[in-house]
């Protein structure tokens, strides 16, 4: 799911974080994507991740809160879940590319096809 979906959504939805670094390296991405808290002082700056610890998820309202207490029912998703989604949207990119021809390394043809394969037993409950 890219930034732009998950915050321009309608839907009420949120990734969940069960480790600091998790939430670490998605409040450092939503800064890089150039989000910010509803505050408007930087995600990285403060994850607020102590406050719940691993039941924390983040909003695409912005915020923040706990997995116990989803009183806006939102959809969440897992931190793994999430970055699969955005391996997987950079690989059909790849792959868009090499139908059309622009990827002429075979191996880096394979590499694809092997990753595409990887993401597909990881949703059907495999381990990638």
């Amino acid at each position: 799911m890219r930034f732009e979906k998950f915050f321009g959504s309608k839907e009420s939805l949120g990734i969940h974080c069960e480790r600091e670094q998790d939430a670490g390296l998605l409040c450092a991405m939503f800064d890089d994507a150039g989000y910010t808290w509803l505050s408007g002082k930087s995600y990285a700056l403060n994850t607020n991740w102590n406050q719940y610890g691993d039941k924390t998820y983040y909003s695409n309202s912005h915020e923040f809160g706990s997995v116990n207490y989803n009183e806006f029912n939102r959809k969440i998703i897992s931190f793994r879940e999430f970055l699969a989604e955005e391996f997987m949207s950079v690989l059909q990119s790849l792959k868009s590319l090499n139908l059309r021809g622009a990827i002429t390394d075979y191996n880096y043809i394979l590499l694809i096809n092997d990753a595409l394969d990887a993401y597909a037993e990881f949703k059907e409950g495999g381990e990638i």
